[in-house]
């Protein structure tokens, strides 16, 4: 049993369950955001093709409500570029995502968090799950040395 083989089985092992935490970040977040309760105002608006659709807002406090999907399309999960780092991390590109999930200094956006509360989720398990991979890392090292 070489410590080189178990401690390059665990690696792979951790970056995997970091990378699946970080994608069931994503999806959480995604999902809260297409279908959690939304109770905030409903209005009309065009589309660019003109018609006419309603669509009820979220209240200040729950996860935004998906209109267009614009903000659900920009979130994604990117690891780490370096095979050896159980790095992962879940961004953000719409430009008013900061504004919705942290609110505005200003006060002209109540803060509509939809990643601290699925990061809640998800952290509680997260020690478990690298533990998890922690031990079977170190089995499928002790058994390939």
């Amino acid at each position: 049993m070489g410590f080189s083989e178990i401690g390059a089985a665990v690696a792979k092992h951790t970056r995997r369950a970091v990378i699946k935490a970080a994608l069931d970040l994503e999806a959480l977040t995604k999902t809260e955001i297409q279908t959690g309760t939304k109770s905030g105002k409903t209005y009309k608006r065009t589309t660019g093709s003109g018609s006419v659709i309603e669509h009820r807002a979220s209240a200040p406090g729950e996860a935004p409500a998906t209109d267009a999907g614009v903000l659900v399309g920009s979130i994604s999960t990117v690891p780490s570029a370096d095979p050896t780092e159980a790095e992962a991390r879940v961004i953000v590109t719409a430009e008013y995502g900061a504004a919705l999930e942290l609110g505005r200094e200003d006060g002209s956006i109540e803060a509509r968090p939809f990643i601290r509360p699925a990061a809640d989720r998800i952290e509680r398990s997260f020690p478990q799950r690298v533990g998890k991979a922690v031990q079977a890392g170190a089995r499928e090292g002790a058994v390939s040395s």
